[in-house]
């Protein structure tokens, strides 16, 4: 009765040693897949950071140009305002010029009638 007990222990712990070895080797297949897979994963997150950074320069070269470009609008815009201002005090000035202009043509023609009727009163006067 003992040897068929020991027979049967040896059966169960060549059994459980079998199992024990298949249970390993499905490990370490597991482990290997686990490995590989994190590597890809490695390389696949690597590569979006890489793509992500290369987008975060292209924005901040984007904001950069924007801000650029809103300060040189001011600046555009400022000058605008001056060139406009500048020419509504020609405008200003022209208006001027011509009402003096048109005076000094009429005091002229005024200054020559008078001077003619003086003239022609003068001749007959002779």
């Amino acid at each position: 009765m003992t040897e068929t007990i020991l027979v049967i222990i040896a059966v169960l712990v060549a059994l459980g040693v079998g199992f024990l070895i298949a249970t390993l080797f499905e490990l370490k297949r597991t482990v290997s897949q686990t490995a590989q897979f994190l590597r890809n994963t490695e390389t696949s997150v690597n590569a979006a950071f890489k793509e992500m950074e290369e987008t975060l320069k292209s924005i901040r070269a984007i904001t950069d140009d924007i801000g650029a470009v809103s300060g040189d609008l001011k600046r555009f815009s400022s000058s605008l305002t001056l060139v406009a201002r500048n020419l509504r005090e020609l405008g200003e000035m022209m208006g001027d010029l011509s009402t003096e202009a048109s005076l000094r043509v009429a005091g002229i023609k005024v200054g020559v009638r008078t001077a003619l009727d003086v003239l022609v009163r003068n001749i007959l006067r002779r």
